[in-house]
């Protein structure tokens, strides 16, 4: 039998020829066999050479923006115990949802007792309670606060729904008490805060890339550091911040802080406009800034920056999960430090700063137990509980030199709002005369319910 596969010297072809038993042709076979083992090497070689490009020649910002997401991801929806549990973002997410206060407190011998919902929906607040107060009889209340005034309604005090608008001038007594279109800014900026509806955890992610655009970033080789318990070696990465993009990163970072934070930098008076300016002279002045960051396992190990003074470094040491240990770290000293363990059913965190224990935890997950303590003085018991579709956290009385404070919160989703009654009063606009007669009618109205 001829050799399958071989060819005439004459006509440079190939020989077919027939198995004699079943008549298919030997040279074919092999032709096709050979064919497929070499589409699937060419495969393979491509696809090495595709990782061996993106190993080595990988766009590294990527890389550390996924490292970011990679090491905080999740760290509320299964990491962390406490934080999974008091994890309410599907109870709100649809911004209806009712927040139920029961609380007792007693202040210097002052008892006192609040009963109260704090509902959102959609655009409005809402908060329908009583209060008692030692010997005075129960107080009732609602107050609204939604995106053109503060609303509140007494039923004791007579039939007054009273109200405050701050998107509009403001020319009664109140004024002569102090400037109302700080008080107007205030209210509308509070209101700003409360339903403002970035997506911080998204957006922080889409910033860190804007602001790594604008600058060098280079491999620096590799370094050790201690992750989940062991020495590991770590790929570094240079962010460079020098005299030629100090500017431009300035400015992404000042529009930034303007399109996504403005209203909470403007709430605590943080001025965003010099930082381009700012940012170009402290290079001018201290030359080339840098920040080393390591990964391992594409997570954060460690975060470092200095100068001639000393090393700033965040050190990611893991655990059961990366952000669990942490350790900020000046040279040899440690500034603060966030410890963790978990045993069984129960988590054990700590947070330390400059040696000075601030805050603790116990929590058994299965049962809800919890015990903190603030300080190193206060401790406190509660009943933590998450169903899904309701949130409850019993607090035991707490000691705080002569305040005593115990009660329970719940959330669960929706929110059914009471109307507002009465009528209207308007306290924006109301004259000295008038604030001085509701005044009077107010201590009227106290003498009769106590008594004198």
């Amino acid at each position: 039998m001829e050799n399958p596969g071989s060819f005439d010297i004459n006509t440079g072809q190939e020989i077919i020829t027939e198995d004699p038993e079943s008549g298919k042709e030997i040279g074919s076979k092999n032709k096709k066999t050979g064919l497929i083992i070499c589409v699937i090497t060419v495969i393979v070689l491509a696809a090495a050479a595709l990782l061996l490009y993106l190993f080595v020649f990988g766009n590294k910002k990527v890389i550390i923006i996924n490292a970011v997401k990679n090491t905080f991801e999740n760290i509320n929806e299964g990491n962390n115990k406490l934080l999974t549990a008091i994890n309410l973002s599907d109870m709100t997410k649809d911004r209806e949802y009712t927040v139920s206060v029961k609380a007792d407190t007693s202040i210097s011998d002052l008892d006192v007792s609040v009963d109260a919902d704090v509902m959102i929906d959609k655009d409005v607040l809402q908060i329908e309670g009583n209060a008692d107060i030692a010997f005075v009889p129960t107080i009732e209340f609602i107050l609204r606060f939604d995106e053109e005034r503060v609303s509140l309604y007494i039923p004791m005090i007579k039939d007054h729904l009273f109200y405050y608008d701050y998107h509009k001038k403001n020319d009664g007594y109140v004024d002569d008490l102090g400037d109302t279109e700080v008080l107007n800014d205030s209210l509308d900026e509070g209101y700003g805060l409360l339903f403002d509806k970035t997506d911080i955890e998204t957006d922080i992610y889409k910033d860190i890339a804007k602001v790594l655009d604008e600058t060098e970033v280079r491999s620096v080789g590799t370094k050790k550091y201690e992750v989940d318990g062991n020495k590991v070696m770590c790929k570094g990465y240079e962010i460079v911040i020098d005299k030629e993009n100090a500017g431009r990163i300035g400015k992404v970072l000042s529009q930034i802080l303007d399109d996504d934070y403005k209203k909470i930098l403007s709430s605590i008076s943080v001025d965003t406009e010099k930082l381009e300016d700012e940012l170009e002279e402290y290079v001018e002045k201290n030359g080339e800034m840098s920040i080393e960051v390591y990964l391992y396992k594409g997570k954060l190990a460690a975060v470092t920056t200095g100068s001639d003074d000393g090393e700033i470094a965040l050190l990611f040491e893991g655990g059961d999960y990366r952000t669990q240990n942490i350790e900020l770290m000046y040279d040899d000293h440690v500034l603060a430090k966030l410890t963790g363990d978990i045993t069984d059913t129960t988590e054990e965190c700590g947070l330390e700063l400059l040696d000075k224990k601030i805050f603790s935890y116990e929590y058994d997950f299965e049962e809800g137990d919890l015990n903190a303590n603030v300080l190193g003085m206060y401790d406190a018991d509660a009943k933590v509980v998450n169903t899904g579709k309701k949130f409850t956290v019993s607090l035991d009385f707490v000691d705080i030199g002569d305040t005593y404070l115990g009660g329970e919160i719940s959330v669960k989703k929706g929110a059914q709002l009471k109307d507002l009654e009465g009528d209207e009063y308007d306290l924006g606009n109301a004259t000295e005369d008038d604030i001085n007669k509701l005044i009077e009618e107010i201590r009227e109205i106290a003498a009769g319910i106590l008594g004198y």
